[in-house]
């Protein structure tokens, strides 16, 4: 059996393109729909970002990812664990791996203790905490601290 050269070329691209094709769209099946969107209360609008926040630190422990945001690649970062160590500027969390980093805090920074918006101030040593934000370098820094409430 002899195999034409323009045939393989045209079942290679054939496969690449239905490859591509379900490689863009199972990402896109498997999201979860947006809910509906609900007139907010006042004072609501701080808190979808925070639920964001939430779900995207989930129950992990830590990790990190490379995104595109504005044409340009960003590594996000989070982390699950308790802080060690709290200064003027920056907070230190060990996640239950017994992996610790250290979080830059700026103005920037949005927190939460027990469901309400907190300074950096507030948090202290041993608070469980969830923390999102960027990697440059060896350098984090952090967008949102949550502290959840205790149950």
């Amino acid at each position: 059996m002899r195999v034409d050269i323009k045939t393989t070329t045209a079942v290679v691209t054939a496969a690449g393109l239905l490859g591509a094709g379900l490689y863009a769209a199972v990402p896109a099946l498997a999201t979860t729909p947006e809910r509906s969107p609900v007139a907010a209360a006042p004072g609501d609008g701080d808190r979808r970002p925070l639920e964001r926040l939430r779900n995207r630190a989930g129950r992990g422990v830590r990790g990190e990812a490379v995104v595109r945001r504005d044409g340009r690649f960003v590594t996000v970062a989070w982390q699950n664990g308790e802080i060690t160590a709290v200064s003027a500027g920056s907070v230190t969390v060990r996640s239950a791996d017994g992996v610790t980093w250290q979080w830059t805090l700026d103005s920037g920074t949005r927190i939460r203790k027990n469901g309400d918006k907190a300074a950096a101030s507030a948090l202290a040593k041993g608070d469980r905490v969830k923390v999102v934000g960027t990697r440059a370098g060896t350098a984090r820094t952090a967008k949102g601290v949550i502290v959840p409430r205790r149950s």
